[in-house]
């Protein structure tokens, strides 16, 4: 999704602690040395967040991060706010819908012009054939400035995309998937939108 490769972080270097509130509750929080450190002191940041199941079919997760992200991934070192909600609903046993909205603002580290502000509204739908086979879908709205278009203009960017998981081995998950993405970008004030498709696989060994 364009929210996970541009307004999220994918690893993080700290601690991070875990406190179970009640049977419904967890509650998360820690230090981080920015977006996607390794062991190198790319920022200082909190870390944390709150889980709630609602039901046995419902459950709320929110995350944040705040503070300073470090130079990744534009090569300036940023500074900022960013949040993501995630509501995983079991509508039956075996249809699944997935709800994520993320929110990302951030500015020069010393204190100057906004660098990055996004907000996405993600939804997924996966219903599952067999313990081997799954087809899903996937809809993205990304709204951004700062990430493709300039800080100061507003961008809508669309993504549908369709799937498969297949296991064939408990370990292994192969995933072949078709995505459409389109764009209403405006260039000198007039419409002027792009769009393309994508076929593309995947195969994801767990160990």
């Amino acid at each position: 999704a364009y929210t996970m490769y541009n307004s999220e972080p994918f690893t993080h270097t700290g601690v991070l602690a875990t406190y179970n509130i009640n049977d419904s509750v967890t509650a998360y929080g820690g230090y981080t040395m920015g977006w996607d450190s390794g062991f190198d002191d790319n920022g200082d940041s909190f870390l944390g967040g709150l889980s709630v199941a609602l039901s046995d079919d419902v459950s709320v997760t929110y995350a944040t991060t705040i503070g300073r992200f470090g130079a990744l991934p534009l090569g300036t070192p940023e500074q900022g706010y960013m949040h993501s909600i995630v509501a995983d609903i079991a509508l039956s046993d075996n249809l699944q819908y997935i709800f994520q909205t993320d929110y990302l603002d951030t500015e020069a580290s010393n204190g100057g012009a906004t660098v990055r502000e996004t907000f996405d509204i993600n939804q997924y739908l996966i219903y599952t054939l067999s313990d081997c086979l799954a087809v899903g879908g996937r809809f993205e709205w990304y709204n951004q400035e700062g990430v493709y278009s300039p800080v100061g203009q507003d961008d809508d960017i669309y993504a549908l995309t369709l799937g498969v998981n297949y296991k064939p081995h408990a370990n292994v998950i192969v995933r072949p998937e078709v995505r459409f993405d389109w764009d209403d970008a405006e260039v000198a004030g007039l419409e002027d939108g792009t769009e393309q498709t994508t076929f593309g696989v995947d195969t994801i060994f767990l160990f």
